[in-house]
């Protein structure tokens, strides 16, 4: 193991952490947890704390690492399937579950890559991002027109240009004539039910329509 995995080791692994396993172990044995469980919850705990302390290594970005526990899913799916002799549709929910997770990991890689970008690397995202919010705080308190907006704001135009642009993807922002307008949103229950759920089918799709985009999954 590389010196990363074991500095992200030794800060998880403390006398906390000794008792607390320790604990959960005592609690099954008194409960006469059979042997083939017992080893099963131990297993998927080390599977599931090796998975959060690579990931804190390496900085893996948060995709990747609950496709390392979702794999989980898929090994119980399958051993549901072929060991046990009950209904399939928990296995097979198991399986279906982790292996989206898997597919949102590898797209996410493929596109992103499966690390989280240094600061210095990411900092001009960064600072576009502040500056994106800056630009629409702006335009919360009254409408302006693009040469108003960097007038009020001193930011470089590409910049700008970008908050601007970006803005209006989202549908946050529309121009009316030459002045730039917050979208006033319906804040009732029906209309935040449905902003729900379209966030919702475009979190489960993101797979799938990452393909379509611009190559990046934030888009």
């Amino acid at each position: 193991m590389s010196h990363r995995v074991l500095d992200a080791l030794r800060t998880r692994c403390n006398g906390s952490t000794v008792l607390g396993v320790a604990v959960v172990v005592a609690v099954l044995w008194v409960f006469d947890v059979s042997p083939t469980s017992l080893a099963t919850t131990l297993m998927v705990a080390g599977i599931t704390g090796t998975t959060s302390v690579v990931a804190d290594a390496y900085d893996l970005r948060d995709s990747v690492e609950r496709a390392g526990i979702a794999s989980l899913g898929i090994f119980y799916g399958v051993s549901g399937v072929v060991l046990e002799d009950e209904p399939v549709w928990l296995p097979a929910g198991l399986f279906a579950l982790g292996g989206w997770f898997v597919l949102d990991a590898v797209q996410t890689i493929r596109h992103d890559g499966a690390t989280v970008p240094d600061d210095d690397r990411d900092g001009d995202e960064v600072y576009q991002s502040y500056v994106t919010s800056r630009v629409h705080e702006t335009l919360q308190d009254e409408p302006h027109t693009r040469r108003e907006l960097g007038e009020h704001l001193a930011i470089e135009e590409p910049y700008l240009d970008t908050a601007v642009a970006r803005l209006r993807d989202r549908e946050a922002v529309v121009k009316r004539g030459s002045e730039l307008r917050v979208v006033e949103r319906d804040t009732g229950w029906w209309a935040s039910s449905r902003r729900w759920l379209a966030r919702f089918v475009g979190r489960i799709s993101r797979p799938v329509t990452i393909e379509l985009s611009d190559g990046s999954s934030d888009s």
